[in-house]
């Protein structure tokens, strides 16, 4: 194996500069190398690169054999004896299998590291790990679709705040389950979130709304959990409270209705559900939501999130554009810290009841676009 520049780039002060791309190089220059083994990051931020490598040496006559997966660096070698290519590819397929199931796909890029570093000649070895990657390539270039959704609602509320947005998620065959949080603490309704997590059969795509999204934020670190979806909700960072976040923005007008009682919990007043909570409802379904909605214990507020799971976990921000719960400003903010895909509709603080088919379509995309980790 070779890096590119050992063939056109001559001494260190050369090697310094790094052009080790073939995009730096003239076709002349390209040709008649031996086939190369490139490999393309599916969340590398410049994979354009990588597949432009590809076009670049195929354009050249050189042999190009190409490795998709799921992860965040790409890069490229060249394969030394290159007569010797197919005449061992087809004795190696029960190797690359035994490969797969005793080593798995983390020990290519230990090998590929290597070999880069070392040089070394090792062409059969080489073969046994392209036809692993090759075996593995359609589970790597298409991530395994989600078929678990679990919501957890937000404060005031309760898990029928997402009773619109179930049946539709259902008819496209998912497994929907909503999380009924006591809104004691957050350590209760982590480990209330995180009891329904341990009853589904696979991966899971984890839904928060309002409050809701504190409690994913420290729920999603479970296993399980492939992807994190925001709706209008908080999405603290590392040691962070919904107050450290809420202050960093304009106090939203619904703030003035939240009361709260003599044993420490709070609750909205009907103005504040009438006119700043579900302000875009049926009166009909406002007058629900104030029958039905959860008291909220007061000091959850101030309680931080450990481990913020957005950090590792595939994200998407659902904004409320005429949210008066959270100043939809803040929720664009954190969508953009969390680097989360992001989806703005024109809706209070409830989307899922008022806008329902809209919320549905952006947790299935959500789905379907989440890798199971």
């Amino acid at each position: 194996m070779r890096w590119m520049y050992d063939l056109y780039i001559r001494g260190p002060e050369q090697r310094k500069s790094i052009y080790a791309s073939p995009l730096q190089a003239t076709i002349e220059q390209l040709e008649n190398l031996p086939p190369a083994l490139i490999q393309n990051a599916a969340n590398d931020v410049i994979r354009d690169e990588g597949e432009a490598y590809g076009s670049k040496l195929d354009e050249a006559g050189v042999p190009v054999i190409t490795v998709r997966y799921n992860g965040v660096i790409h890069g490229f070698g060249l394969l030394d004896g290159q007569a010797s290519l197919p005449a061992v590819r087809s004795d190696l397929r029960q190797v690359a299998a035994a490969l797969i199931k005793y080593l798995g796909i983390r020990f290519f890029f230990i090998f590929l590291t290597i070999f880069f570093m070392f040089k070394i000649n090792a062409v059969h070895i080489i073969v046994v790990i392209i036809m692993a990657l090759a075996a593995l390539k359609p589970a790597l270039a298409q991530p395994k679709n989600v078929k678990n959704i679990v919501l957890v609602h937000g404060a005031f509320a309760d898990g029928s705040s997402w009773s619109r947005v179930i049946p539709l998620l259902e008819a496209k065959g998912y497994k929907v389950t909503a999380v009924q949080n006591p809104l004691t603490s957050l350590d209760d309704d982590v480990n209330a979130t995180k009891r329904i997590i341990a009853l589904q059969d696979g991966p899971v795509l984890l839904v928060g709304h309002s409050w809701g999204g504190v409690v994913i934020s420290q729920a999603g670190n479970d296993p399980k959990v492939a992807g994190l979806v925001f709706v209008a909700a908080y999405a603290p960072d590392n040691g962070e409270s919904l107050s450290d976040v809420a202050k960093t923005a304009a106090s939203p007008p619904g703030n003035e209705q939240v009361k709260k009682d003599a044993s420490g919990f709070l609750s909205q007043t009907p103005k504040g559900i009438f006119e700043n909570f579900a302000q875009d409802l049926p009166m009909a379904d406002r007058k629900i939501i104030l029958a039905t909605q959860g008291q909220w214990a007061a000091f959850t507020t101030e309680e931080k999130v450990t481990v913020a799971a957005w950090h590792d976990k595939h994200a998407w921000y659902l904004i409320a554009g005429n949210d008066r719960m959270i100043n939809p400003g803040l929720q664009r903010t954190m969508a953009k810290r969390m680097k989360a895909q992001t989806l703005e509709l024109q809706s209070s603080h409830v989307p899922m009841l008022s806008q329902p088919a809209k919320v549905a379509a952006f947790l299935i995309n959500a789905a379907q676009s989440t890798a199971s980790k």
